[in-house]
């Protein structure tokens, strides 16, 4: 309730920040509008569209074994629609596996975060009086591997090893 209280505030503070955020919401929405109707969106989503698409049309054709991990980059240029758009990522973590490890490294990905979510859960009804420190440490773990799932939806940074290895100690930490 303080953290959440914390945000209001820092958000009533400074109103340029929260216009500036409901902005760049409406443009994103707008530019979703915009491709769903076959224009070319402005910035970044269009890009973004043809790696992802690229991304689904390579596990289409290898979906159990995928073409293997770091391929991406090599196999994409086959499967893109816009010769102007090269990424030897596909901005999409869930994608990405299924693209270079197939349904079999997807599954392992799931695996993973369900694991994940178990253990999260596990200590979201541990009142946090019985073992404050635990609850405290599995708060603050599961935030910051969720920012970076959710983060990495929609650019890919796990490939960046300090990052991976941040990603691991924190999940281990956690399991």
């Amino acid at each position: 309730l303080l953290a959440g209280l914390t945000v209001l505030l820092a958000l009533l503070i400074n109103q340029a920040a929260l216009h500036s955020t409901f902005s760049v919401g409406a443009h994103a929405m707008r530019d979703i509008a915009a491709a769903t109707v076959g224009q070319e969106p402005p910035g970044t989503l269009g890009p973004r569209l043809d790696y992802w698409q690229g991304a689904i049309g390579i596990a289409a054709d290898h979906p159990l074994l995928g073409t293997g991990p770091g391929t991406f980059g090599n196999i994409f240029p086959r499967y893109q629609r816009n010769p102007v758009y090269y990424s030897k990522y596909a901005h999409e973590v869930l994608l990405q596996t299924l693209a270079e490890t197939g349904l079999l490294g997807l599954m392992v990905l799931l695996w993973l975060l369900l694991c994940f979510t178990f253990q999260v859960s596990r200590f979201a009804f541990v009142r946090p009086e019985i073992c404050r420190e635990r609850h405290i440490l599995t708060t603050g773990l599961a935030a910051g591997l969720l920012s970076s799932l959710a983060h990495n939806l929609v650019v890919l940074d796990w490939y960046v090893p300090a990052i991976t290895i941040l990603v691991v100690i924190e999940g281990g930490l956690l399991l």
